[in-house]
This record gives structure tokens, sequence and C-alpha cells, in this order.
């Protein structure tokens, strides 16, 4: 959906967005109520929590209902405007085919946007139980979810909705006690002919705890092609005054600006529920400091001014969060700057840029990682990879295999790492040693997928430890076992820059011009201003 939006390609993502909006638009959000994984897991949640006796009230705000609208204009619309204030054309859509990046239909590595074992279990702890507990049911749905306010603003032109049926109406107000997105299901029905709140997904609880059949799934007019003056209950009350409502707004904000992408982990919309619950512990850490007597959830924290057992043990916590929430924004702040700085110097590369710039990007990259860890509690695997290959870039092998060995330490199968230990060591002119780990590198692919293909990732490594065998079988004086290694790094990864330029210098030696000149273009495909292929392409016309 993101590439779509971004870079114009149709994705699988894309399409099945597209296809439940038209369905929304049609028949409601049943794909809210019946189809949607993270509906799920926060009702599973309620469910458990039910079980031992724990109903949490649906938390009300202001502020945080806009929440989700405004993540979907920055998810669907700023991309677009971002694009046009720097002067760009929109993109226009095309289908991608290209297995050397990756596919609008077709995957060889399912699992490459799927997140850890460690950030699944804390996915589902966030937006499950811990939103569900202290938000209440369905509260990710209400002030979080960027999908949802697109399905909540298509919803209205669906003429399918809840209307009355053949039964008469009791009040007994059983339709609205079990809608747990809080619809008013039967006090609509009656005011406007059928149920108008976007919130109904349409899972049909209040249809089936009616015990006179008063209401029903039927036809009505779309409320988007009604004059409606939806006003809100008189009895609904909110949760905050106007003030925490902007503590709240401030605290959400600065929390997803922190947490999205800390560490290298943590998705957009995880970022959303993770600020959600900074944004109301900071209300409650508000609250608890300044009033003589509060309580949470029936239990008292102070009394008089004086805190209670259970209210000394939540100051810590909240103590606590406020100075993780402090540390990550400082990770992040270093974390972010070190990202920007490796975008830049792959741009340099591309561009062809002078040794020296690329040496200071390079430098200016490492020193922010450096700064990040040095605040950070937890050192992930990703910033230990970036700063192996930066410290490579600028020479100094023995920091790079440091960083590297750190990585094999806790996943000794990651070939990322085994890659840059092997060109650790040819920088070193360690010839022998080189070899051997790019050779175990290729022999341990070749075990795993055999002659089927191995995903996208994997070839990338692949074709590295292929390029590193063909410039030490060049260095050893071997030029056919060299070009064989380069043409099985292009055939592993066909945008590898280095392997083409190489591959075409030995072509051009050895006459082969029509291939020489195939394999410069490709190094001018990945690199538009690389130097050396434009020469050796100029050479060749002459």
């Amino acid at each position: 959906m993101f590439d779509t939006l971004h870079l114009g390609v149709v994705t699988v993502g894309f399409v099945f967005t597209v296809g439940v909006v038209l369905a929304t638009a049609c028949f409601g959000r049943f794909f809210c109520g019946w189809g949607c994984h993270i509906l799920a897991l926060q009702d599973l949640s309620a469910w458990c929590l039910a079980k031992i006796g724990v109903n949490p009230r649906p938390l009300r705000s202001r502020t945080l209902a806009w929440a989700p609208v405004a993540a979907a204009i920055y998810l669907f619309v700023w991309p677009q405007v971002e694009r046009l204030l720097h002067g760009h054309s929109l993109p226009e859509l095309s289908i991608v085919t290209d297995r050397d990046e990756w596919t609008s239909f077709t995957t060889d590595d399912l699992l490459r946007s799927f997140p850890g074992i460690a950030m699944t279990l804390v996915t589902l702890s966030v937006c499950g139980f811990a939103i569900v507990y202290f938000l209440g049911s369905r509260s990710f749905c209400s002030y979080a979810c960027p999908y949802g306010a697109l399905f909540a603003g298509v919803e209205r032109t669906s003429p399918r909705r809840i209307v009355a049926s053949a039964g008469s109406c009791t009040n007994c107000g059983l339709c609205i006690a079990s809608c747990k997105s809080g619809v008013r299901v039967i006090e609509e029905v009656r005011k406007y002919g059928s149920v108008v709140d976007s919130s109904c997904f349409k899972d049909l609880d209040c249809v089936s705890v009616c015990p006179t059949n008063a209401i029903g799934l039927g036809w009505a007019t779309p409320p988007a092609l009604r004059r409606l003056k939806v006003a809100e209950p008189k009895d609904k009350r909110y949760d905050f005054n106007l003030r925490e409502e902007g503590l709240l707004s401030i605290v959400f904000l600065a929390t997803v600006l922190v947490s999205r992408g800390l560490y290298g982990s943590i998705s957009f919309l995880l970022a959303l529920a993770i600020a959600s619950l900074a944004a109301y512990a900071a209300v409650v850490g508000w609250r608890f400091a300044l009033r003589s007597n509060y309580s949470f959830h029936g239990r008292p924290w102070k009394i008089d001014g004086k805190l209670t057992r259970t209210g000394r043990l939540a100051a810590v916590l909240l103590t606590s969060l406020g100075a993780l929430l402090a540390n990550s924004t400082v990770v992040r702040f270093h974390e972010a700057r070190g990202e920007s700085a490796i975008a830049r110097l792959a741009h340099l590369e591309a561009q062809g840029a002078d040794e020296a710039s690329r040496r200071a990007e390079a430098a200016s990259a490492l020193g922010y990682l450096q700064e990040a860890r040095r605040w950070a509690p937890v050192v992930p695997g990703v910033w230990r990879t970036q700063m192996a290959a930066l410290y490579l870039r600028l020479g100094k092998t023995n920091e790079s295999r440091r960083e590297a060995n750190a990585v094999l330490a806790s996943d000794p199968g990651n070939q990322a790492g085994q890659l840059l230990v092997a060109q650790s060591w040819l920088a070193d002119g360690r010839i022998e040693l080189a070899r051997q780990q790019a050779l175990a590198i290729v022999a341990a692919t070749e075990r795993r997928y055999g002659q089927g293909p191995a995903p996208l990732s994997r070839r990338r490594v692949l074709a590295g430890a292929y390029f590193l065998l063909g410039d030490v079988a060049g260095r050893l004086g071997d030029r056919t076992e060299a070009r064989e290694y380069f043409e099985s790094a292009v055939a592993s990864y066909s945008k590898h820059a280095d392997a083409q330029l190489a591959l075409g210098s030995l072509y051009a030696e050895a006459g082969r011009w029509e291939e020489a000149r195939a394999a410069f273009n490709a190094v001018l495909l990945v690199r538009p201003a690389d130097a050396p292929a434009k020469q050796a392409l100029s050479r060749l016309r002459g």
C-alpha cells in the first residue's frame, strides 16, 4: 500500500485495500467487524479480561478521536502533497516484475516485512491487552487505526445498515449494551430510520441479542445522501477537561515521533498504539501529582495527600515510563540522524561523488549511531550491522569485525554479518580467511535452497560472496575463475554494480564487446554517475 502511494507501484496490499474500500462503500464496515486481525485481538483480549472479572470502561477523549484521521491524512494524502511541494508529478501506477527488487504480486520472501518474535509479542501485548485494559474495548480502532478513519468516511455512502425490523421494541436496551463499538443502536434507528454512526462494524451483536427482532440488517438511504444533523447524546461525557486534552495531544504527538522506527523495529501503527497509552499515562500522572485524593481503577493511590503502598508503586512506574520516553527521545534523535546520513551516503555513491565526501558522510553516520548506542539500553542487530559496514567503509577493519562478530554471536546464521567478516579479512589482506568465509556463505545457501530461488535478502548477500570470491581469484591471477564468480554474482543479483563493473572489464579484455557494453550499462542503471563505467563505455564506442 505504501509503495503504491510513494512510488506508484501496484501491490497486493493496494489492490486489497481498494477492494475493501469498495466493499465498505456498498455494504458498510463488514471488514472491520469480521476480517480485521487487530479487532479480533482486541475482542479476544477483552474476553480474556472479562474471564478474570476485569471489564474496562471505554475511554472518551475529544482529541484522541482525531488521531486516526490525522494518521490517515499522513499515510494516504501527505505523500502526494510532499511530491507536489518538491516539484514532482504524482506517481503513475505500474506493475513491477523485477526479480532483483520486489514484485507487485509475488514474493520469494514472504516474511520479509513481518516483525521478529520479540516485536510480535510486543505488538500483541500493546495492541491487545494493554490498550483494551487502559483505554477500553476496541480503543485501537477509536484512537489509532488510520484505516478505520478511511473506512469510516467511506461507510457514509453505504446503503447497507441496521434498520427497524418486524418486531416491536420493548426498550430493553440490550442492543446498546451489546455493542462493543459504543453505538446507540435503537436510539439512532428511531431517530434516523437506521444506524448512521460510522463506528458500526456490522458485527450484528445487536441484532442477535434483540429478544423481539425489532432490528435487523437491511437497506436504507446512506447518510451521505441525507441532510442529517447528528447530535451527540445529551448524556455523553468526556473523561478529560480541555487542559488534559491539550496534554494528551502533546504527549501523543511526541511519542509517535519518538517511537516510530525506534531501534529499527517499531512500525507506525504500533507507534500510534504506544502513543495513545503514553498520552493516557501522562494525564494519569498529572492527576496523581495534583490531587490530594486519587484512585485508579478502584484502587486508591493517594489519600489526603499521602501515598498508599499501591500509590508508591505507581509513582515509581510512572516515573520510570517518563524516564524511558526521555531516553527514547535521545536515542531516536541520533538513530534518525544516522539513518539520514546513511541514505545520503548511498546517494553520494550512486552519484559518483568524490571519496572525501563519501568518507565524511560515513563518519557522520557512524558518529550518530555510536551516540545512539551510548544512550540505548539495548543495541539491536541492525545497528551493529550498519556500524560494521561503516567501519569497513572507513578502513577500520578490526572495529568492523568486532561489530559483525557481535551480530553473529546472537544470530550465528546471519549471512550479512558473515559477509562483513569476510570483507574485513580481505581488506586486511587475509585472502584465504576471506575466501573460506565467502565459500561458507555459498555452501550454506546451496544447502538451504538447493536449485530453488533464495529470498532477495539472501541473494544480495550471496552476490556479495561471489563478488568477493571473484576479487580473490583476480588477485591470484585466475581471470577465468574470476569471471565465473562475477557471472554468478550478477546471476544472483543483477544490480550488484561492482560485480557488473568487474565483469564488464573482463569481457572487454576478452574482446566480448557486446557483453561488456551490457555489463557497463547495468552499472549505470544502479549508479548513473559511475565514472569508470562511463569511461569504459566511451572507449568501447571509440
